[in-house]
């Protein structure tokens, strides 16, 4: 635009000077025909740039229908607020996005003992955030797609905001306020209580990065936190979860950009720390799952393998071998080693897993799991998964 109003000018001054030396065009004329041109080439610039922000205004303001034309979420009639560190059952559970081509989740049955960790295992698309998203209701469950209960009260008779209050959620993706890292923090629970704070950023081993910060905890992250690096928003977001310390914590793939030895160090810290929470943990490396009292292996919306890390490591499926490939300085997920899913893993013949998590494992740490079994990989077996 600058350049056509350039030339558009040069034009004119070019073409009216030709015109008065021809004697055609008297100099006033020219003055006046310049002085024109002048007035009226900005009006006309600005009112290109009024047309391309009121094309952005609309869009803006078709946002804010939708947002405001949004029915609000209404709970039943009686819906009740029950003791929420409980016992987690997911009976019989399957789900279907709408307008999917097919099911997300297919038959889940599991029980997680309240005060208890689950790790789930699973690749892109095997339904893991899925049924975290269930958990907190922010889907809807047919009546023919199973149950989720806490305590026996299945979550449809649960108040929502009660329900979302007593469950803290960290995405692999965060979302930070344009604030100040304490405030950030503090923001959820709306704590003002520097000590408070500074705990919650100690056990999600950020307290070091923010006090080497010029500014520490009044440091102003910006618009969804982008002067921070992956790995410390993950960390805030996780600290301001623990500060409001809900029973019902989960961790979805929320360690996956720090490195290994922070996410050793903040599961040790969240395990001395969170007390009586029930725990989900969901990640790609083995390292962040085999401290959990019980693991599930998702593939295609169903539990393939469950157990223990010392029990899924004798069952010789695709847990072994994910993990034999991550012990072996091989940084695979379950995503790179599905092709091996036809050859040598099978489906579990009638889709579901049923399983009562019993009593809390002692945990079990990198060098006592490589030391039993040893970094060599081991041969893939001809059959296995679940039945």
């Amino acid at each position: 635009a600058d350049i056509l109003t350039g030339l558009q000018i040069l034009f004119i001054i070019l073409f009216g000077s030709i015109a008065c030396i021809h004697g055609t065009l008297t100099v006033g004329g020219f003055l006046a025909m310049t002085s024109y041109n002048l007035m009226l080439v900005w009006p006309v610039r600005q009112l290109g740039r009024v047309i391309s922000e009121m094309s952005k205004a609309g869009i803006s303001i078709e946002r804010l229908r939708y947002i405001m034309n949004s029915q609000p979420e209404t709970d039943p009639e009686g819906a009740a607020e029950p003791p929420m560190d409980r016992d987690i059952s997911f009976d019989h559970v399957s789900f279907s996005y709408a307008n999917s081509s097919g099911p997300v989740l297919r038959d889940i049955s599991l029980t997680v003992p309240a005060g208890t960790t689950l790790g789930i295992l699973g690749g892109t698309g095997s339904g893991k955030s899925t049924l975290m998203y269930l958990l907190e209701h922010l889907y809807d469950l047919g009546p023919d797609e199973g149950r989720i209960t806490v305590g026996g009260v299945d979550i449809r008779d649960i108040k929502k905001g009660y329900l979302r209050r007593n469950t803290g959620m960290v995405l692999q993706e965060p979302f930070l306020f344009s604030r100040t890292l304490s405030e950030n923090i503090g923001i959820a629970g709306d704590v003002q209580n520097m000590e408070e704070i500074r705990r919650a950023a100690q056990i999600a081993c950020i307290d070091d990065a923010i006090e080497s910060f010029t500014a520490g905890y009044d440091t102003f992250v910006g618009e969804r936190g982008v002067t921070l690096s992956g790995g410390q928003k993950q960390r805030a977001a996780i600290a301001r979860m623990l500060i409001e310390d809900p029973p019902i914590m989960i961790f979805d793939d929320s360690l996956s950009a720090v490195d290994a030895e922070t996410d050793m160090r903040i599961r040790h810290q969240i395990r001395e720390h969170t007390g009586s929470a029930t725990v989900f943990l969901i990640a790609h490396r083995i390292t962040t799952l085999m401290d959990a009292d019980h693991i599930i292996v998702l593939d295609k919306g169903r539990i393939r393998e469950q157990g223990t890390h010392e029990e899924l490591l004798e069952q010789g499926g695709l847990y072994r071998r994910i993990y034999d490939l991550q012990t072996a300085g091989i940084d695979e997920t379950t995503d790179q080693v599905e092709s091996w899913q036809t050859a040598g893993v099978g489906e579990s013949p009638d889709g579901a897993a049923d399983s009562q998590i019993s009593g809390t494992k002692r945990p079990i740490d990198s060098a006592e799991s490589l030391q039993n079994v040893g970094r060599k990989g081991h041969e893939a077996p001809s059959s296995g998964g679940m039945s």
